[in-house]
């Protein structure tokens, strides 16, 4: 099992009104239920959402979550026995 924290990235431009944090917030809640993962409270803390399930579908989320350039911070309080091939040549 693994949990941990994302931080999302806060929005920076006011190009956009509907990219707000709410919206961010909502979009990595919909990510999390597609790939397995659960939101350990029952909602988020401002910008943090504490998460827990397996690691392959960490994986995947993070991938996501890196393409759509919201993720500010993840941090991992337990992940068991991550793969060389998992972290990718550069380590991370």
């Amino acid at each position: 099992m693994t949990y941990g924290i994302i931080e999302i990235l806060h929005p920076q431009t006011l190009k956009d009104a509907t990219d707000t944090l709410e919206t961010r917030i909502k979009h990595v809640q919909d990510i999390l239920d597609e790939e397995g993962l659960v939101m350990s409270e029952k909602e988020a803390r401002g910008d943090k959402i504490r998460f827990e399930g397996p690691k392959d579908a960490l994986i995947k989320v993070l991938k996501q979550l890196i393409h759509d350039n919201i993720l500010h911070r993840l941090e991992i309080e337990n992940l068991h026995s991550v793969h060389e091939s998992e972290m990718g040549s550069d380590g991370g």
